[in-house]
């Protein structure tokens, strides 16, 4: 009788927590825009990151090393009228230490970036991209189960745990975004800690960037 009762509760937990996660992948793939400011932990590195996105095809990612060298890396597509074949080829990329890449489709320059930022660079663009950007864990994650609510800088957040790939979400209640993720790295774990918004007035500016001259 427990074990079926307990396997019942864990049925529900499952049902729950994929319904929440279709949600956060519909709010994402569907918003018009969306930005963020952010701080990814570990045992022993520390970034903070910024995002911009609006749809079709403007982005702008750019992270900066807290620690250690403390470089700074920039990834802009000012973005094509429309999404389709090509619409992202224009993407570019700089870092603090003199590489530039130009004209780089923007699914490529994200994979680029990922291990460099310790995965901060698709968090998020995996979902609002989903066709052009097939990086990240926690967009492929297929086994979450709901373990609590509880409250990120007084928003409450649903609380997923993935046991496949070791990794614990936090996602908005009401908005339907994530706030924070924990992740288990081999011996380290990773926290990233995001401050988003969607649906927002995004000006042209934000997608671009100019190198500083030597």
């Amino acid at each position: 009788m427990f074990v079926a009762l307990l396997a019942l509760t864990l049925g529900q937990h499952d049902k729950k927590a994929a319904e929440i996660y279709e949600v956060m992948k519909e709010t994402y793939a569907s918003c018009s825009t969306y930005t963020d400011t952010g701080t990814l932990n570990s045992d022993d590195e520390k970034l903070s990151f910024i995002t911009h996105f609006r749809r079709p095809t403007k982005f702008y990612f750019e992270f900066n090393e807290l620690t250690g060298d403390k470089g700074r890396y920039v990834l802009w597509c000012p973005g094509s009228a429309q999404a389709g074949p090509g619409a992202f080829l224009e993407t570019h990329t700089w870092d603090s230490r003199g590489r530039i890449k130009e004209s780089e489709e923007l699914g490529s320059a994200i994979a680029g970036f990922t291990g460099i930022s310790s995965g901060a660079a698709c968090t998020t663009s995996p979902f609002l991209l989903p066709g052009a950007i097939r990086m990240g864990n926690i967009a492929h994650v297929g086994d979450f189960v709901y373990e609590r609510a509880e409250s990120i800088r007084g928003e409450i957040c649903d609380v997923l745990y993935s046991n496949q790939q070791v990794v614990r979400v936090w996602v908005s209640q009401k908005r339907h975004i994530l706030m924070r993720v924990w992740e288990k790295m081999g011996s380290s774990t990773e926290i990233t800690d995001l401050n988003p918004s969607i649906n927002e007035d995004i000006p042209d500016s934000k997608f671009m960037f100019a190198p500083p001259k030597k």
